[in-house]
């Protein structure tokens, strides 16, 4: 299995509609093939301006992720 990890600085004037746009991304992503599952985790910061957000995505191989890259 592979991890695709996505970091994300957002403002936190758009967190909220990002987050809600984010979601549905997922599941979007979850379509792709060999995608299996996902973890979202808000990361802990000191920037009183933005959050940050890191998306784990659990893919079955490194192929998989490859073909994802490399058609989508």
């Amino acid at each position: 299995m592979i991890i695709y990890e996505v970091n994300i600085q957002v403002d936190l004037d758009m967190k909220q509609k990002f987050v809600k746009w984010l979601y549905h991304h997922i599941q979007e992503m979850l379509k792709f093939e060999g995608f299996l599952h996902t973890h979202l985790a808000i990361v802990e910061s000191e920037d009183s301006h933005s959050q940050s957000l890191c998306v784990q995505y659990y893919v079955q191989d490194r192929r998989l992720l490859q073909d994802y890259f490399d058609n989508h």
